[in-house]
């Protein structure tokens, strides 16, 4: 079976096109810096700033082409998406330009997920404590 030369843009185009389109519902709810469309449960509950406060204006600040004010908003979010893209973006440069076949699904060992997990874990700790330089990390 051949695949399309042109798979690894199906990817990207769907995140792109996701955050266009929740974007674009935002905007259309009222101004998501004052009246957000998704109240987050974690914070309305606990009161502390779960990994995806502040997704909404962050992905708003990333379609803008404001990228320091996305990184204000949510850092993690805004590192994800740039991994995602690089990665997007090899996988096109790769498979359409230079011809190569696609790279095997590599086998992913639980450590490196786990890993992972307690990135996000360390990141929301952190985003938490009230002291000057873990500040910047809050929305």
């Amino acid at each position: 079976m051949k695949t399309h030369r042109l798979w690894p843009l199906i990817p990207a185009g769907v995140v792109l096109g996701g955050m266009y389109f929740f974007v674009a519902l935002a905007d259309g709810r009222g101004n998501s810096e004052h009246s957000p469309v998704v109240e987050c449960g974690v914070r309305n509950l606990t009161g502390f700033h779960c990994p995806g406060c502040g997704g909404t204006r962050c992905a708003e600040n990333i379609i803008g082409g404001d990228w320091i004010s996305a990184m204000a908003y949510n850092p993690l979010l805004l590192c994800g998406f740039l991994i995602f893209m690089s990665v997007s973006l090899y996988l096109i440069v790769r498979i359409t330009i230079l011809g190569k076949p696609s790279p095997k699904m590599p086998n992913i060992r639980p450590k490196w997920i786990w890993l992972g997990v307690a990135g996000i874990a360390l990141f929301t700790v952190l985003r938490n404590i009230p002291a000057y330089p873990f500040t910047l990390l809050a929305p």
